[in-house]
């Protein structure tokens, strides 16, 4: 075990170490003592911190999907149209990828679980919601293709897991912005 860290970089140890385990081995195949030992701390250690394994994997998930709403918050509040507003998105997931790629498998592979307790999937909601409304006003000015903005939302959300989950990692800025491009003739209005 490591020297004892103090209590905030303590709880940051346990959730890197669980965010590292549950993207490798997933959340029913990942003990908590494992989650211990990865982190240099007892087990106990984690049972003063949080009850049980389902709320360390909630606490991972608000963690990581605070991060990465809280960078497309700020990156989308100076803009207005859809078509911009989308690339910055795009660019901003993407880069937030490449650099947390086990934070973006862990949001993406646990979004749907069955432990995510009524805040975290609120918080989720909540993101969506604020892009769905996005879709919407974009729809309403004649910007993006008609239709179910969940629908659209998933198309794009599908294009950009499908390229990153094919392996291209690591694109250049040309490339990733051909991508962008290609995905975004999906959404646009005809």
């Amino acid at each position: 075990m490591s020297p004892r860290l103090p209590s905030p970089e303590r709880q940051e140890a346990i959730l890197d170490a669980a965010l590292a385990l549950f993207s490798e081995r997933g959340f029913g195949e990942t003990p908590v003592p494992a989650i211990a030992e990865k982190a240099g701390v007892g087990a106990g250690t984690i049972y003063r911190y949080w009850e049980s394994k389902q709320d360390v994997a909630n606490a991972v998930y608000r963690h990581w999907k605070g991060k990465l709403h809280a960078r497309l918050t700020e990156a989308l509040v100076p803009l207005d149209s859809a078509r911009e507003i989308f690339r910055v998105m795009w660019h901003v997931n993407w880069n937030f990828a490449e650099e947390h790629p086990m934070a973006v498998k862990f949001l993406e592979t646990h979004h749907h679980e069955s432990y995510l307790d009524d805040e975290s999937r609120a918080m989720s909601e909540e993101g969506l919601g604020k892009i769905e409304a996005v879709v919407r006003r974009a729809q309403e000015r004649g910007e993006m293709a008609p239709g179910n903005p969940r629908i659209l939302l998933a198309m794009a959300n599908g294009a950009f897991v499908g390229i990153r989950k094919a392996g291209f990692v690591g694109l250049s800025d040309r490339e990733v912005a051909e991508l962008e491009e290609r995905v975004w003739a999906m959404l646009a209005a005809p």
